[in-house]
């Protein structure tokens, strides 16, 4: 009863405490709601980030391959030319002994 009596002296009643209380506990559920739909949402964007980072991967690969065929042609094309140039010198060579 003092408690009571102390409790209402302070403009405070049991039953404002016991609705605050109420109130904390709905805030509270309804903040855990929130966090779980926020959880889910940033669970599906890394998802999507995932996927897109695997499509990059999948297109840096191809494009590893795509460089690599490129520089395997220039490599023969460099080979041809070698081999040109030193027919066109041996021509030359022997147009001038004639």
């Amino acid at each position: 009863m003092e408690n009571n009596a102390n409790n209402e002296t302070q403009g405070i009643s049991r039953d404002q405490i016991i609705g605050a209380i109420e109130d904390i506990i709905i805030e509270n559920r309804q903040l855990k709601i929130r966090i779980k739909e926020s959880n889910s949402i940033s669970q599906e964007v890394l998802a999507g980030m995932n996927s897109e980072l695997a499509g990059c991967k999948k297109i840096k690969e191809e494009d590893n391959g795509i460089i690599s065929e490129l520089n395997r042609q220039l490599e023969l094309c460099r080979i041809a030319k070698e081999r040109a140039e030193l027919a066109l010198r041996q021509k030359i060579a022997e147009g001038k002994k004639q």
